[in-house]
């Protein structure tokens, strides 16, 4: 996307995000169009939820590791409303955007590959704590950033920052919960980490 706004500005210094809109906007179509070939069947039931969540709340150690998560997307959304802001503000373009957003996803790749290694030897909990102390340096690491392009060596840590923490915390969460409850548990996770705490 970074590529197509750099295409499409008019060199007034103003963005041009037609682009993006219209590009999203066949993405949303394709994905109605394959959605609309799924087939689910009538019986699906989804009783229970509310006594699952309860049996969950009421074990402390999922309810810090859900806290924990919660903390991470809290730093996640710090991220995602300020990195931007700070890389403009240091005089780069789109374009270090885009490619900050390609590190960081590209670099993810071999740390979710690996997952169960790093997560055997290191343990789930000690994944976290690392995660941790990742988000700190890296969070850190934009705040003294006096170049635009340090975004892009930075957001190598987003390997462990995400990679770690998410990987250990899905994995935790399972096995915290009983089989029946790890789709609770999942929807948790998800839900501490992308929704309330990116808020």
């Amino acid at each position: 996307m970074a590529l197509l706004n750099q295409y499409t500005s008019d060199g007034s210094g103003q963005t041009n995000l037609t682009g993006n809109f219209i590009c999203y906007t066949i993405l949303c179509l394709l994905t109605g169009t394959a959605a609309y070939f799924f087939r689910m069947k009538g019986d699906i039931k989804c009783g229970g939820l509310l006594n699952d969540l309860g049996k969950v709340m009421r074990n402390p150690e999922a309810v810090a590791m859900l806290l924990f998560v919660l903390g991470m997307g809290i730093n996640l959304g710090s991220h995602d409303a300020f990195l931007f802001l700070k890389v403009k503000s240091l005089g780069g373009s789109d374009m270090y955007l885009g490619l900050s957003l390609f590190m960081s996803c590209l670099i993810e790749i071999p740390t979710v590959f690996f997952a169960d290694r790093y997560m055997g030897r290191l343990g789930y909990v000690n994944c976290l704590y690392i995660s941790c102390i990742a988000y700190t340096v890296r969070l850190l690491g934009y705040g003294f950033m006096k170049a635009p392009w340090l975004v892009l060596i930075i957001n190598l840590l987003h390997s462990v920052t995400f990679g770690f923490m998410f990987c250990s915390a899905t994995a935790y969460g399972s096995l915290l919960t009983p089989p029946a409850m790890h789709a609770t548990m999942q929807g948790l996770v998800q839900s501490a980490h992308f929704a309330i705490g990116k808020l």
